[in-house]
């Protein structure tokens, strides 16, 4: 879990800079085999598909804003060669 409070892209107390607090949900499972030469693993990012800017900035009138990734899944598959 990701957790980021209430906070400001500029110095000073600019409204337009204030980024929102948000929280978003990381998941993983996996499995390993027992002396660990291979685990396979499958993972989630965000996976509550939560909306959220991870920073903005003011030029003129215009209020440019990024957006964080949406969901992201994927999986894992790792060997170790001795």
């Amino acid at each position: 879990m990701l957790l980021n409070s209430k906070t400001n892209a500029t110095l000073g107390h600019a409204p337009a800079s204030v980024i929102q607090s948000f929280a978003t949900l990381d998941l993983r499972a996996g499995v390993k085999a027992l002396d660990d030469r291979w685990s396979f693993s499958i993972w989630g990012r965000n996976v509550t598909n939560s909306y959220y800017w991870t920073n903005q900035f003011v030029t003129q009138d215009v209020v440019v804003r990024y957006a964080a990734k949406p969901v992201t899944h994927g999986a894992t598959l790792k060997f170790t060669f001795d």
